[in-house]
């Protein structure tokens, strides 16, 4: 089932299906800029998952966007999970800052992954967006551009895993402690990130 109105992102919505969302903030402020905001948005969005049974396969958190990738069994349970994050998420935002009624999020863009390269490729780019928005800081060379695609040499890998280990508000860390750093190197090296991934489309 493919849905659209005007002025919106073109969203298909099926049933028993892997999403990559991205929602940002109106007009891009960073409105989850410190980390009891990001705290806030990361516990409304496990208190979400438990709800409408979403699995959530990786997430992140920034100043001004999220990401997620999630499998969704009832596809009409992606909007009510939506509607849901980011109508709590605005109304405690704006109690926070004593801003009632202040717009906070823009909308939101899904992609279906097709294949498991597709999916992978998302999962390492939801986890490299804290040094992409510069939340990180890795070595020089830890990541090159080749052929296209983002790529972690395998030389400097371990910088990768040290520096993501440290952003709390993103799935890396658990991926980390329960895969440890062979597993996820090996996700690294086999699923580079594209070049067309490298921008943030809302």
């Amino acid at each position: 089932m493919i849905h659209r109105h005007p002025h919106t992102p073109l969203h298909i919505y099926l049933n028993n299906a892997e999403y990559f969302v991205t929602a940002g903030t109106y007009n891009k402020q960073p409105l989850f800029d410190t980390c009891t905001k990001k705290s806030l948005l990361r516990d409304l969005l496990k208190d979400c998952v438990q709800r409408f049974a979403v699995k959530l396969h990786a997430w992140v958190i920034l100043d001004n966007h999220y990401h997620l990738l999630m499998r969704v069994v009832d596809k009409g349970d992606l909007t009510k999970f939506i509607k849901s994050l980011h109508g709590q998420s605005a109304i405690q935002i704006n109690k926070l800052d004593r801003l009632s009624g202040r717009k906070v999020w823009w909308n939101y863009w899904d992609y279906y992954p097709r294949n498991k390269q597709q999916f992978y490729t998302r999962f390492n780019y939801i986890h490299i967006n804290p040094i992409k928005h510069s939340k990180l800081k890795v070595r020089d060379g830890a990541i090159i551009i080749q052929d296209g695609a983002l790529v972690v040499p395998t030389s400097r890998i371990a910088n990768l895993h040290d520096a993501l280990a440290q952003y709390e508000f993103s799935s890396y860390p658990f991926y980390l402690r329960k895969y440890g750093k062979e597993g996820m190197t090996h996700v690294w090296e086999n699923y580079p990130i594209r070049d067309y991934l490298r921008g943030d489309d809302f």
